[in-house]
């Protein structure tokens, strides 16, 4: 059964030194066909898919957050799922370390435990009811705090009751310094649960490693690297991993499970999943896996106009495409059919 509602979190432009972030209830059923559709992802030219596509504005907020009085990024906030799934709730933290949790299903605010260490654009892997989180690129003088666990339970400091607490984990072995090209080896590009309890983490040029939950110790996989760029999600019913392709930003689906360490994983399959105007700059992609194979997938993109340069100066415009494929094993092979594709103007992506 598709859930009822799923959420994103959108920016605003600043209001008196504050960064205003609202949240919008997204139904995922509306990029769905009532029955099933009989073509495939390419029964349609490019052309045509993108001057048809519906537009609409986003639905109105169900709540708004504004970030702290800081200039710059110092002002931004990171948001999260907390448990698995989101049940949870959605857990914002600003660079200060201070957290409140927002729970989608009473509506209600709470306030959470500071983390040890700022993390900008982290890796979040909701475990159990838990939360994992890693810096993407930690400096090597970072390392002590780059990896926390949020976690419900009798933590150093609760004396009865339960509570949420946070609990720095080792760090990544993998190296964090720079090379020739000041690049950092320890850049995060890729990460997945894996088994439900094993966090996957690809590096730039350090190969993959493993963090298992339950021993609280990393090792390495190998030296290759998940085939996904950014966070892969699990569909069990299909029993196969799914995320986007690290090079041309596909939907693409492998098996991470069943690796034969060292061997890399096969992409059982690969898919355009949204077709892109020639001026449309990918920004992140997101998908949720909904159940019976369905999935929504939301893409966030920029068109510069002429005169725009690297430093941000210059007009552009932000959008976002929703859209709902489907997915089936068929003979042993994986099949996608898209469903419905909508874009959404002017929408400056949070989470």
């Amino acid at each position: 059964m598709i859930p009822r509602f799923l959420h994103l979190v959108a920016t605003t432009a600043a209001y008196r030194g504050r960064r205003a972030y609202t949240l919008h209830p997204i139904d995922p059923s509306k990029f769905f066909h009532p029955t099933t559709p009989s073509h495939h992802s390419h029964g349609s030219t490019d052309d045509n898919n993108i001057k048809t596509m519906e537009e609409f504005q986003l639905p109105p907020a169900a709540m708004t957050l504004h970030g702290p009085s800081q200039l710059g990024d110092l002002g931004a906030m990171e948001f999260m799922l907390l448990g698995e799934g989101g049940r949870k709730g959605i857990l914002a933290v600003d660079h200060k370390c201070r957290a409140v949790l927002y729970d989608t299903a009473s509506r209600a605010v709470s306030t959470m435990p500071a983390m040890h260490a700022p993390k900008f654009c982290p890796v979040s892997v909701p475990v159990g009811d838990g939360l994992y989180v890693l810096k993407t690129n930690p400096m090597p003088d970072e390392a002590e705090h780059c990896f926390e666990a949020l976690i419900y339970g009798h933590g150093p400091e609760s004396r009865c009751k339960p509570d949420w607490y946070c609990h720095s984990l080792p760090p990544p072995p993998y190296d964090l310094h720079l090379d020739g090209d000041d690049r950092f080896f320890g850049d995060v590009c890729g990460h997945a649960l894996v088994g439900g309890a094993y966090i996957w983490v690809s590096t730039e040029h350090s190969g993959t490693y493993s963090f298992s939950t339950v021993a609280r110790s990393w090792s390495k996989l190998a030296n290759w690297q998940m085939p996904f760029g950014g966070r892969a999600e699990y569909v069990p019913e299909l029993g196969v991993s799914l995320g986007f392709s690290s090079q041309d930003n596909m939907l693409c689906a492998c098996d991470l499970a069943g690796v034969e360490i060292p061997r890399p994983p096969k992409v059982l399959g690969k898919w355009e999943d949204v077709v892109q105007g020639k001026e449309w700059i990918p920004m992140t992609s997101e998908l949720v896996p909904l159940g019976s194979g369905k999935v929504f997938i939301a893409k966030f993109f920029q068109v510069r106009e002429k005169g725009y340069n690297d430093y941000g100066y210059g007009n552009s415009d932000c959008f976002a495409v929703f859209t709902g494929v489907e997915l089936e094993n068929s003979g042993g092979q994986l099949r996608m059919r898209k469903h419905k594709s909508i874009r959404y103007q002017r929408v400056w992506i949070a989470t």
